[in-house]
């Protein structure tokens, strides 16, 4: 039994939990906008590095409530836990566990179908540094012992969705006109986000002039939630006729923000020092120029 769930590797929004997600609201015929459109990006410093962190509007599982998804958390003996998949899976209710490694928790692995050999069908990240997500066959005993991994209460921690089609969903234009309206609603926190940007240029020209190359890594790390963030936002205003502006703006800050990324990674994988330093600053600069155009945009319309 198999249920016709792909893998989702369009854009990484906050964590590897919203690939799974994503995957069964496709699966359902529910729009992912409604959910991308509830978060506005802000840029934040946490340890001295630049990055984007997302402010929900309304409370999520109220809004998948509204859009017809249900989420239940249940803990389940390991004896039961092939039964509990094969019932749901029936049902055509998909199923989402946590999978760990030695060092803790590594990635979730979504089950969209099983076989009568004890062997299930799992969507989950190819690696755990890669932002691509496989179908893959693993077996029951393989799964429930990397998820028990240092579990001490040996209980399967399961995730069921269970989908009503009951609900209406809003169309791609008035995700988008929502989303334009959450970030003027919270426009103070946005431009108290935009100052951070602007007050960054000091930490950022001493993380470029250090000799501590390892501290490019996280530089880097970082930098990926701006760049995801930006994709993100130019997926849900891209159905919007009267977003062109945006989407041209949104488009250049994630390019500058990408061109920085690339010379960072250059030098952390040569070992090197940055020599690029003034131009990188003239960049960043450049960045914060576009994004004070973006919300004045937005202010506008």
């Amino acid at each position: 039994m198999y249920l016709s769930i792909k893998p989702f590797n369009k854009i990484f929004f906050k964590n590897c939990y919203y690939n799974s997600l994503f995957s069964i609201l496709m699966y359902f015929d529910v729009g992912i906008d409604d959910v991308l459109s509830n978060n506005i990006p802000v840029y934040s410093i946490k340890s001295d590095f630049i990055l984007n962190e997302y402010i929900e509007i309304q409370r999520e599982d109220k809004l998948l409530f509204d859009l017809g998804m249900t989420i239940v958390e249940e803990y389940v003996e390991y004896e039961s836990f092939y039964e509990l998949i094969m019932n749901n899976i029936k049902s055509k209710s998909p199923l989402l566990i946590a999978l760990y490694n030695e060092v803790g928790f590594e990635k979730f692995a979504l089950i969209i179908g099983y076989k009568c050999d004890s062997s299930v069908f799992v969507i989950h990240q190819q690696h755990s540094d890669s932002l691509t997500y496989v179908e893959e066959m693993m077996t029951v005993k393989e799964l429930t012992r990397r998820h028990l991994f240092g579990n001490k209460q040996k209980l399967v921690r399961v995730f069921l969705f269970n989908y009503s089609q009951d609900h209406a969903r809003k169309d791609i234009r008035r995700c988008a006109i929502s989303f334009i309206d959450n970030m003027t609603n919270n426009i103070e926190i946005i431009l108290l986000g935009l100052k951070k940007l602007k007050d960054y240029s000091t930490c950022f020209s001493n993380i470029l002039e250090s000799t501590d190359i390892a501290s490019y890594s996280c530089l880097v790390k970082n930098i990926n939630t701006i760049i995801n963030s930006c994709r993100v936002t130019r997926m849900v205003i891209n159905g919007y006729r009267d977003c062109f502006e945006l989407l041209k703006l949104k488009n250049n800050i994630e390019s500058n923000w990408c061109y920085i990324r690339n010379k960072v990674m250059k030098s952390y994988f040569s070992k090197q020092k940055i020599c690029e330093s003034t131009s990188l600053n003239t960049v960043m600069r450049n960045i914060y120029v576009y994004e004070q155009k973006f919300i004045s945009e937005i202010i506008n319309m």
